[in-house]
């Protein structure tokens, strides 16, 4: 399986097999060559791959497709994780090639930092794929049947209910004066540090960037 992208999604994945380096494609070389999880595989050699994961979000994927999609061999399985692409679209543009909807339930940035893993969602129609994917990943995610329409509600929800929590912080700890709403009293989350959700206004932004994001597109 070739993994496509590099985001929180993709080195999740590529973490699973950290005895066995995965091959993966990112517009950034570099950045795959300096985790030890992955090798880079260039353009050229798509045709060597019957199964790829493409771990980026909606525009990106639509463009790496776009691009690259008649590089790989016919009928090679082609896995799509962005939540927000109807997947039955992707597959009448290109007949020639098996275009597998599998949806990750969640955010992998929520997922990353809790050391969750995650769930992938493929269509019942897949046994095959599922059944592939399901071997690949081992057991660090979970792998089940569903349908790609309730994943995206699911994650719109949790994107919705995420940022309203964070909104309420905002008012609570303006209703205290909290040091971090002090014009004042930068906390160091604003200057680089490492909590993002110190500064109320800095977290209203932190969730939203990267909860509307998909899977590999952060």
């Amino acid at each position: 399986m070739l993994i496509i992208g590099f985001g929180k999604l993709a080195k999740m994945i590529v973490n699973v097999h950290p005895d066995k380096p995965l091959p993966v494609y990112n517009r950034t070389k570099q950045h795959v060559e300096e985790d030890t999880n992955a090798y880079y595989v260039p353009t050229e050699s798509f045709s060597e791959y019957m199964n790829a994961i493409i771990a980026l979000p909606e525009e990106a994927t639509l463009s790496f497709l776009e691009a690259h999609i008649h590089e790989f061999p016919k009928q090679a399985a082609i896995y799509i994780t962005s939540t927000s692409i109807q997947t039955e679209e992707i597959a009448d543009q290109y007949p020639d090639y098996n275009i597998v909807s599998s949806k990750f339930a969640g955010h992998a940035l929520q997922s990353d930092l809790e050391k969750s893993g995650g769930t992938f969602v493929i269509p019942p129609a897949f046994l095959k794929e599922k059944k592939y994917i399901e071997k690949w990943l081992q057991d660090a995610f979970h792998v089940v049947h569903g349908e790609e329409a309730d994943v995206l509600e699911a994650n719109q929800t949790a994107v919705e209910e995420t940022v309203e929590l964070i909104l309420q912080l905002e008012k609570k700890l303006k209703e205290k004066k909290h040091p971090g709403t002090d014009k004042n009293c930068r906390y160091e989350a604003d200057s680089g540090g490492s909590d993002p959700c110190a500064h109320p206004r800095r977290a209203r932004r932190f969730c939203k960037e990267n909860l509307e994001a998909e899977g590999g597109g952060v």
